[in-house]
């Protein structure tokens, strides 16, 4: 992925009027006006690895590349939950169906409302940071040994291996 946050201040290093990203990854508006990128074709740029990240599908799915620009330009993205057996937290899906919308006007303006929208999410949720720190483990191999114990490391690397 290319956000464009690494360059050297005061050299010009891109022309203003080329596309350059990740195809899949581009905000619609900067594939037909590359002139139009500012911060919310980045919130896409978020929105399209969120939405990679929760499905592990691409937002479009093609690989023909004018396929993608066109699906990109003008199609929908399907909803997050209809890729996955479980249940999303509708208000996370709705926020990055949001972040993905055509229009950088549709968008979260800045990175602080996506911050601001998380958190929300974060409080319906269930798995808090108690369950967060113990759950792991439940796939804690059981031969696992601390710091320090006296035991051969090797020998339960091969057990645990040929499980």
């Amino acid at each position: 992925l290319d956000f464009w946050l690494a360059s050297m201040i005061g050299v010009t290093t891109h022309r203003d009027d080329v596309v350059y990203g990740t195809p899949g990854f581009v905000a619609p508006e900067i594939l037909y006006n590359p002139r139009s990128k500012d911060a919310r074709s980045e919130i896409y740029a978020v929105g399209a690895v969120a939405y990679y990240l929760l499905t592990g599908q691409a937002v479009f799915r093609t690989h023909n590349i004018h396929d993608l620009i066109q699906k990109t330009a003008h199609e929908t993205p399907r909803s997050i939950s209809v890729s996955r057996s479980d249940d999303l937290l509708p208000e996370l899906d709705a926020l990055v169906l949001r972040c993905l919308a055509k229009s950088p006007l549709d968008r979260p303006q800045r990175v602080e409302e996506i911050l601001v929208a998380l958190a929300e999410c974060r409080q319906h949720l269930q798995y808090g940071h108690d369950l967060a720190s113990t759950s792991w483990m439940d796939e804690t191999p059981e031969d696992l040994h601390l710091p320090g114990d006296d035991h051969d490391p090797t020998q339960t690397t091969r057990r645990y291996l040929a499980k």
